[in-house]
């Protein structure tokens, strides 16, 4: 089979070389332009300069080969950027699709049990009422001693009846009583002491959940050394000026002043009074008060077991303008 020939267009063919002729007649040459300079120029005012610059430059091939290079390495690092971006979004999309699905199917699901408020209030108020605070004024017990005292104390010698004693903290203990009967007899209206501790035992307050609770009232002795046979009639309307009573008016024992002393409640960070200013019969008097902790013992922090040249002071007494606690 023969195909047909492709005629040419005019505009594919190539014109014809045409012989130039000079004036003798003569043939002349053809001359073609020559190839551009690759030396990059600049001009200045007419004037045709090399750059110096171009010489010291590398190839081209070798510059583009860097450049491709970092180029390639900047969109691979923001490639991986972007990766990890793109993963926690959609992680934290799954966390959150996942909390509103166990959200949504909780309240869906049928309620088996419902606690109503006030029920949840009487137990709060029953735990408030059953439980008390076994609280160290100073260095704590591990729970083990600490078990030991209350077996021994409130549960041999006094016949109460307890259920468990927790540990909250060194310093802080809850103990568990069967009735509030046996809980308020345990409540101590002195300082106690249990292997060189010092402690008190309150009422269970709901800030005494916190660890670093410390209990805003403490059972303190107020002494009244010089009395009158009618101020000691009137000591307890005398000391429940000061705080609230705990315990009536004591005789101090092997004295032969008349010094009375009565257990009362101090607020922490209290400064102690020295006296007070009472009225009697139309006969104003200044009554002498010592506020102490226990009898015998060091009248800085009222503690056994140092003397007062190397006590540090008690903590919970705010101390006077001289350094020493009131």
């Amino acid at each position: 089979m023969v195909l047909p020939r492709r005629q040419s267009s005019q505009s594919d063919r190539k014109p014809p070389d045409i012989p130039r002729v000079g004036e003798d007649g003569e043939e002349l040459q053809q001359q073609h332009p020559a190839p551009p300079s690759k030396t990059k120029t600049s001009l200045t005012q007419g004037v045709s300069t090399t750059n110096p610059s171009t010489s010291d430059r590398p190839p081209a091939d070798t510059r583009n080969e860097v450049i491709e290079s970092e180029e390639g390495s900047s969109n691979d690092d923001v490639s991986e950027t972007s990766a990890d971006s793109d993963f926690v979004e959609q992680e934290d999309t799954w966390v959150r699709a996942a909390q509103d699905l166990d959200e949504t199917m909780l309240l869906l699901s049928q309620i088996n049990i419902r606690i109503p408020t006030q029920e949840v209030e009487k137990r709060r108020e029953e735990k408030q009422n059953l439980t008390a605070i076994l609280y160290f004024l100073d260095r704590g017990l591990d729970i083990e001693p600490v078990t030991d005292w209350v077996e021994s104390e409130l549960v041999r010698n006094k016949g109460l009846n307890v259920s468990e004693t927790l540990c909250m903290d060194n310093r802080n203990f809850h103990i568990r009583f069967t009735n509030q009967g046996d809980r308020d007899q345990a409540l101590s209206r002195t300082r106690l002491t249990h292997l060189r501790r010092e402690f008190i035992i309150l009422k269970w307050t709901p800030e005494a959940k916190d660890h670093q609770y410390i209990p805003d009232r403490y059972p303190v002795w107020v002494r009244f050394p010089e009395l009158t046979t009618l101020q000691s009639q009137w000591l307890p309307e005398l000391a429940s000026f000061l705080v609230p009573v705990l315990l009536p008016p004591v005789r101090m024992p092997k004295t032969t002043q008349r010094m009375c002393r009565v257990c009362v409640e101090w607020t922490h960070g209290k400064t102690p009074p020295t006296s007070i200013v009472a009225e009697l019969e139309k006969e104003v008097a200044r009554i002498p008060v010592d506020v102490t902790h226990l009898p015998s013992s060091c009248f800085k922090c009222r503690k056994h077991g140092h003397v007062a040249k190397t006590c540090p002071g008690d903590p919970l007494f705010a101390q006077t303008k001289g350094g020493t606690n009131a």
